[in-house]
């Protein structure tokens, strides 16, 4: 299902996403008789759910680093200061996926932009 909010002047559209196993059991129900059933024997139903599903936006985070710091040292910190990380310089990069590790990467610039090029897939 795809919304479109409307906010002012920004526009962003809204995925929900159910899968194939919750939708199968009603599938007569949501079909309502204006489609038959042998558009699900030939896959086409599955195809197109498929095929919307790849066009889903999906986040990804690439962490530098963590460090662990006090509450004190956090409600001191101040442009210029320097939080010393788990990581050191040349380490893999680790890749997130909806929060979930699924990469490994090494940091670099592509066409301008900060950018992780994928090294190891995780799981």
């Amino acid at each position: 299902v795809t919304l479109q909010i409307i906010l002012g002047e920004t526009a962003r559209e809204l995925y929900i996403i159910y899968p194939y196993s919750m939708l199968e059991p009603i599938k007569e129900k949501l079909y309502s008789g204006l489609v038959s059933d042998h558009v699900d024997q030939n896959g086409e139903w599955t195809h197109r759910f498929r095929e919307r599903l790849q066009d889903c936006p999906l986040p990804i985070a690439v962490r530098l680093g963590t460090a662990t710091v006090t509450v004190k040292d956090a409600m001191n910190f101040s442009p210029g200061d320097v939080i010393l990380l788990d990581q050191h310089p040349g380490d893999p990069l680790d890749c997130y996926v909806e929060g979930h590790h699924k990469f490994q990467g090494s940091p670099g610039i592509y066409k301008g932009n900060h950018a992780c090029r994928v090294t190891k897939i995780v799981s």
